[in-house]
């Protein structure tokens, strides 16, 4: 929805003020369904595609983290470290 309103009010300005440029970020938790991601990937080449072809300077980026420290791999590192210090008799804080 906020890059919606961005692209409206870039498209709005003549094309002598689109000077500085803008970036739309997305971020990938590698949580989402395939689906979700083929959605995702697809709206942000078409806003790509825009930008592009109306010269609106915006860069449309998508971060996704390491396979290491994507959701999953972190909540279950942190379980695992938990459990193996409870087998071993270390308590945390």
């Amino acid at each position: 929805m906020v890059a919606s309103l961005i692209f409206e009010v870039v498209l709005g300005l003549p094309p002598e003020k689109r000077i500085k440029p803008i970036a739309v970020l997305c971020t990938d938790t590698r949580v989402e369904i395939p689906a979700i991601v083929e959605m995702v990937e697809t709206t942000l080449a078409k806003m790509r595609k825009c930008s592009i072809a109306n010269n609106l300077n915006i860069e449309v980026h998508l971060l996704r983290p390491p396979a290491e420290q994507s959701f999953w791999s972190m909540s279950s590192g942190v379980v695992i470290r938990r459990r193996i210090a409870s087998f071993a008799g270390v308590r945390r804080a």
